[in-house]
């Protein structure tokens, strides 16, 4: 894999990856603001998702078969009998071509079935996320970027998360698998700016396998807030959904911003509803933007 620091003259520098197309670190000026392994090497951990892109299919697929409109579309099963983020050969786990540009950089992936591109524009304190997914052939799509954001902090107690949303996609308690859609508990009511660990021991949180946030909340409003003591991002998309996840298992790397075995920062991944999956004929294009400010 490769590594590629730009930065702006705000501040802002961004190390990219070539492996899963990723945003492999962002710093303010001294201050790292997503959770990212210290070692190079760990990088390559089919398990460490962090600030790569996610696909061909997001999320978790059950028994790795996937019928849409009358189609069945199979996947590799790396999650018990499950597919998750596309499986042992999602699009994370692959080489992606680039190419430097004047205000940032391209990701290109040509696979059998699609031609996928990951554009990176940076401005000022802003990284603007294009995916784009042109088929060859009738097929899901469902894309997203899985960055961990610490914001400067050591630890998820530090960070407070403010999004608008009164539904989420229950999951099975089992295996995570999507439900359906339901009225949001309280536990995962962000309307208002609060702690994101301050509900993380109820009990349908901790009686379940997600062991803490790992849920997916149906977005009233495309604007999500994260904020720590010194520093708030500002995420946009034109996803319908976000998928929270509180780092609630340990997983054996050394990060650069904590020593915690859980709790290590909030992966915020705005992503298409689980439950209305399409098949594409046509490109598919989708993109989040992340603002930073120092505070």
């Amino acid at each position: 894999m490769k590594l590629i620091d730009l930065k702006t003259k705000d501040g802002l520098k961004v190390t990219f990856c070539t492996l899963g197309a990723s945003i492999y670190s962002i710093y303010y000026r001294k201050d790292i603001l997503t959770v990212t392994p210290k070692k190079e090497k760990d990088y390559l951990l089919e398990k460490i998702y962090h600030g790569k892109t996610i696909g061909p299919i997001a999320n978790r697929i059950e028994n790795g078969q996937l019928t849409i409109d009358g189609l069945t579309f199979s996947y590799d099963s790396n999650e018990g009998k499950n597919t998750l983020h596309g499986g042992h050969n999602g699009l994370s786990t692959k080489e992606w071509q680039y190419n430097l540009q004047l205000d940032g950089i391209s990701f290109s992936l040509v696979e059998k079935d699609c031609l996928y591109q990951v554009v990176y524009e940076l401005n000022g304190t802003s990284i603007l996320v294009r995916f784009t997914a042109t088929p060859r052939k009738p097929i899901p799509i469902a894309l997203t970027n899985h960055s961990y954001f610490c914001l400067g902090e050591s630890s998820l107690k530090e960070l407070s998360l403010q999004i608008k949303s009164h539904r989420y996609i229950d999951s099975r308690k089992e295996d995570l698998i999507p439900l359906e859609e339901k009225d949001l508990p309280s536990c995962l009511d962000f309307n208002k700016l609060k702690k994101v660990m301050f509900d993380i021991d109820n009990p349908f949180l901790k009686d379940h396998k997600s062991n803490g946030i790992d849920h997916s909340l149906v977005l009233d409003d495309p604007l999500i807030v994260l904020e720590g003591n010194k520093y708030r991002v500002e995420i946009e998309s034109d996803f319908e959904t976000v998928q929270l996840y509180s780092y609630n298992y340990p997983d054996d790397v050394l990060m650069v911003n904590t020593k915690d075995e859980i709790y290590k920062g909030l992966a915020i991944e705005p992503q298409d509803h689980f439950l209305k999956r399409k098949v594409y004929t046509q490109p598919y294009k989708r993109y989040i933007k992340y603002t930073f400010t120092k505070k």
